[in-house]
């Protein structure tokens, strides 16, 4: 026959059992989480939260000007550029605007000289003062970046 309990071991059997209890618990919270999270129930979808910024691009018809003149050179050039912006209405009303955007555009280019468009950084300079003058047109700062696509001076 199987001796009988002392009372220092009736006091842990309590606390064992405790343990034992919290463990499964636990085990149990664990696996129907995973669950939960894993099903192939309703997915959120951060990406639908956040609107992605969607850029827009407008090719402008190729422009063909002569340069200012410089040490008795006739120069001319041709020069196609894009308009990047954000928006779907942007495009539109940068597309509605044509012939004002190629009136500064070519109104600019009139007064460069093929050095002014070749050397240095005056490519990068070019394409700001296009910018800027873009946005003067449209009255608003829809254009967000100007590409130049083809260039050549002769």
């Amino acid at each position: 026959m199987a001796a009988p309990m002392t009372v220092n071991e009736k006091s842990k059997l309590p606390k064992v059992l405790i343990i034992v209890l919290i463990v499964i618990l636990l085990m149990t919270t664990m696996v129907f989480g995973y669950i939960a999270f894993n099903s192939s129930g309703p997915n959120f979808d951060i990406n639908k939260l956040i609107k992605p910024n969607k850029e827009e691009d407008v090719l402008l018809n190729e422009f063909v000007v002569n340069l200012k003149s410089e040490n008795n050179r006739k120069n001319y050039l041709k020069l196609q550029i894009a308009l990047m912006c954000n928006e779907e209405s942007d495009k539109a009303i940068i597309e509605s605007n044509v012939n004002k955007i190629r009136d500064r555009v070519v109104n600019i280019l009139l007064d460069k000289t093929s050095s002014d468009i070749l050397e240095g950084d005056n490519i990068k300079n070019l394409k700001g003062e296009l910018k800027e003058e873009i946005n003067l047109a449209l009255k608003d700062e829809l254009v967000k970046e100007v590409y130049i696509t083809d260039l050549v001076v002769q």
